[in-house]
């Protein structure tokens, strides 16, 4: 399973996957990656919470933007 949060911001930073961390110690070994979509422009990854990779997205990825 993919752990996804939405943020209306156009950059990220570690804070801001506090909700998908917590999901992530709720779900041991269930979810496979953390995903926050953004309004920003790059990929950016943002290491691992216990084993899970997290990754920031920007949502032109999803929209065709």
């Amino acid at each position: 399973m993919t752990a996804i949060e939405v943020k209306a911001a156009f950059s990220v930073t570690p804070a801001d996957f506090t909700h998908i961390k917590h999901f992530i110690e709720q779900n041991p070994g269930r979810v496979r990656q953390g995903t926050l979509i953004y309004g920003g422009k790059r990929p950016l990854p943002f290491g691992e919470h216990q084993g899970t990779p997290l990754w920031a997205l920007p949502l032109g990825m999803f929209a065709g933007g």
